[in-house]
């Protein structure tokens, strides 16, 4: 599934006369910018643990996995989902 939120899709030439082959062109697409957000939630109580980021990096990750080792009880187990990270 792509994600239409942020991505203008730019169309490939195509030619006009059904004679010749079709002219090749690449697929690209311009970004407007992308933030990452990273989130816990609680099943039991609904509680969402969570953090907006402006970059992609390992950094804000690792920020993130320590703020959930400060704000979740040892007691509990904490299970980790990553999707595209």
């Amino acid at each position: 599934m792509r994600s239409l939120r942020s991505k203008h899709w730019i169309a490939p030439r195509r030619s006009c006369r059904c004679s010749r082959a079709p002219q090749r062109a690449t697929h690209g697409y311009k970004r407007s910018g992308t933030s990452s957000l990273y989130a816990a939630l609680d099943i039991s109580t609904g509680k969402v643990i969570g953090s907006l980021h402006a970059r992609h990096r390992a950094i804000e990750f690792k920020k993130f996995l320590q703020t959930l080792d400060r704000e979740v009880p040892a007691e509990l187990e904490v299970h980790v989902i990553l999707d595209n990270s």
